[in-house]
């Protein structure tokens, strides 16, 4: 046999049948729409979806990320929200002391056991070639099988951790994560939470590339208000259900679990929910450097050429322009950057603008957010100029173009 014979034989021999894709007539689609989007947390997850829980250090993450599972395998409220009952997997690839010794303060705190929480205690990789993946849903399945209850939520913690040798802000690297991510919940019906870390700029939100964001169901926040002695946990994307801005509060409180070699007290803390009327909401932050200036761009090119959009989208009633016509004026406005970093500036600064809850946007358009807490100099039509600044005495003042139905404003405009 022929060299290229004897290589064209081993391709064959190697050859897999392609997947069968899933397919399917809109005939086939019943009329029930809990058939495809099941909440096993009310309004904040889903069944076999996967979501990121971040926040700086110590801002209290694991520890709501711990309580969530504790109250889902007792089928009790968390936060006040209702969910399904089923066995949770906690991936401690850190800390895994840590999380046993909430276990052990949740028990004694509330009396009850949480023998359908189990604790996968060590680091794993999620990363090609040698990933944990498989192994674990394999681990999953076989957990499932042994207590007879479906496990309804996976949670590592953290991403930096199964991410070992991978890079956060590259998307190949990124991309894997989110395909094995994907893999877990896809093969074993479980929701996947992520626990992470936010950015050096808070602002900027998760660490880590945009595609991990982009590919999430939910995105959740957790922040702390050291002089409230609060912490907080607000949605910042939700997918498929209407609860984007959230918010949920706590408090932590320390439980005695008994003395250690010098008879001093061990404590851990456990969650205790409060009033969601005890969050204040945060006031957007003073605009500064590059986000001030895309901020003011965005307000001139929307007094340029702001339009409602077409086709008319119900969640936009705020004028508004195209992502496009924003960038356009950043660059004409941003002379003092280098044009061949305008776009990347431009992007990230948009995307401060909207954690930071002064803009508004789909994938290709953006408008205006009140209050304003921040000076804005920016043209009108006619080549008039306006420099507001919301709550000043006897100044400019801001109107809202429309609502979302809350009453939550989705624009402004000026009136001078």
């Amino acid at each position: 046999m022929k060299a290229a014979d004897r290589v064209d034989a081993w391709i064959a021999e190697k050859e897999v049948a392609p997947r069968r894709i899933p397919f399917q007539w809109a005939s086939a689609i019943n009329d029930d729409p809990k058939d495809d989007i099941r909440e096993i947390v009310e309004g904040v997850l889903t069944a076999g979806g996967m979501s990121c829980m971040y926040g700086e250090s110590n801002s209290g993450k694991s520890y709501f990320a711990s309580d969530l599972g504790f109250s889902m395998v007792r089928g009790v409220p968390w936060l006040g929200k209702r969910l399904e009952r089923g066995a949770v997997i906690y991936v401690a690839a850190e800390g895994a002391a840590s999380i046993r010794q909430r276990t052990r303060a949740y028990r004694k705190k509330h009396r009850t056991r949480v023998d359908a929480f189990g604790l996968v205690s060590t680091s794993i990789s999620l990363l090609s070639p040698s990933a944990d993946a498989a192994a674990l849903v394999a681990l999953i399945k076989e957990k499932a099988s042994e207590i007879g209850e479906a496990v309804l939520l996976v949670i590592i913690d953290t991403l930096a951790r199964v991410m070992a040798g991978g890079d956060e802000n590259a998307a190949q690297d990124m991309g894997r994560l989110v395909a094995a991510g994907d893999q877990i919940r896809h093969e074993t019906g479980a929701h996947v939470l992520f626990v992470h870390h936010s950015g050096k700029n808070a602002l900027m939100g998760a660490r880590g590339h945009s595609s991990l964001r982009a590919a999430l169901d939910t995105e959740l926040e957790v922040t702390k208000d050291e002089a409230a002695k609060l912490h907080t946990v607000e949605i910042k994307k939700q997918r498929d259900l209407g609860s984007v801005g959230l918010r949920l509060s706590a408090r932590f409180v320390p439980v005695e679990l008994g003395l250690n070699q010098w008879d001093d007290p061990i404590t851990a803390c456990v969650v205790e929910g409060t009033e969601q009327a005890d969050v204040p909401k945060k006031q957007p932050r003073l605009l500064r450097g590059v986000p001030k200036l895309a901020y003011d761009a965005i307000t001139a090119a929307i007094n340029l050429h702001g339009r409602h959009p077409q086709p008319v989208d119900f969640r936009v009633s705020a004028k508004g322009v195209t992502l496009d016509q924003a960038r356009a004026e950043f660059a004409r406005q941003a002379g003092h950057i280098e044009s061949k970093h305008r776009a990347s500036r431009f992007s990230s600064a948009v995307t401060s603008l909207k954690a930071s809850g002064h803009v508004h946007g789909t994938e290709d358009w953006i408008w205006l957010l009140a209050p304003i807490t921040a000076p804005i100099t920016a043209p009108l039509k006619g080549g008039s100029v306006i420099s507001v600044l919301s709550g000043a005495p006897n100044g400019t003042e801001l109107g809202a173009f429309g609502d979302f139905g809350d009453g939550t404003p989705t624009g402004i405009e000026a009136a001078v």
